[in-house]
C-alpha cells in the first residue's frame, strides 16, 4: 500500500429548522449499511461506509471543508472507504499540527491492523491503495466534534468489494 496521507476537513452543517438526517439522501438497511447510493451528511459517516469519490479539492495537501459525501454500497465501484473511526484526545484548544498528527497516529495503527488481518486475495485487490483522513475543522471543533475518519482507497481505482470483508 502506497501510504499518501491527506488531511480533509468536515464542517459542521447548520439547518435551521430541520434534522441532520434530512441532509442524506443515501439509504441504510437495518444493519448500518448503505444500500441506495445518494448523499450522505460528512457527520453520519459510519465504518465501512463507501464513496463514489471524495470533494472535489480533498487531494490536496490543504484543509478542505465539506458537507457531505457521495455515498454508494460497497458492491458498486467506489474509490474510498472509511475504515475506522477515531477520536481526538488531550488537546485543549484547535491546533492543527497537534490534530494532524493525533489523526496521523490514529490512522496509521488503523491501517497497519486492517493489512496485517487481510487475505492474500483482498491484499491483492487493495496493495495500491491509498490513506487519507478526515478531521475536524475549527468551526466543528468548537461545537465538539473530535472524530477523526480514517479511509482507504484511490482517485484512480475503482474498488468494487469492502476491504472490511474477507
Amino acid at each position: 500500500m502506497t501510504a499518501r496521507n491527506r488531511i480533509v476537513g468536515i464542517v459542521i452543517l447548520v439547518v435551521i429548522g430541520s434534522i441532520v438526517n434530512e441532509c442524506s439522501s443515501a439509504d441504510r438497511n437495518s444493519e448500518g449499511t448503505i444500500t441506495t447510493q445518494g448523499e450522505l451528511d460528512a457527520f453520519e459517516t459510519r465504518i465501512g461506509d463507501c464513496f463514489a469519490s471524495l470533494p472535489s479539492d480533498a487531494g490536496s495537501e490543504e484543509l478542505v471543508e465539506f458537507k457531505t459525501l457521495d455515498a454508494i454500497p460497497c458492491n458498486e465501484p467506489h474509490k474510498w472507504q472509511v475504515v475506522h473511526k477515531g477520536y481526538i484526545t488531550n488537546v485543549e484548544e484547535y491546533e492543527v499540527v497537534e490534530i494532524e498528527n493525533q489523526a496521523s497516529s490514529i490512522c496509521e495503527n488503523a491501517y497497519k491492523e486492517l493489512f496485517l488481518s487481510m487475505s492474500d486475495s483482498k491484499y491483492a485487490e487493495y496493495k495500491e491503495a491509498q490513506s487519507t483522513n478526515f478531521v475536524p475543522t475549527q468551526k466543528s471543533w468548537e461545537n465538539g466534534d473530535r472524530t477523526v475518519d480514517c479511509l482507504v482507497g484511490s482517485d484512480n481505482t475503482e474498488f468494487y468489494t469492502s476491504i472490511l470483508n474477507s
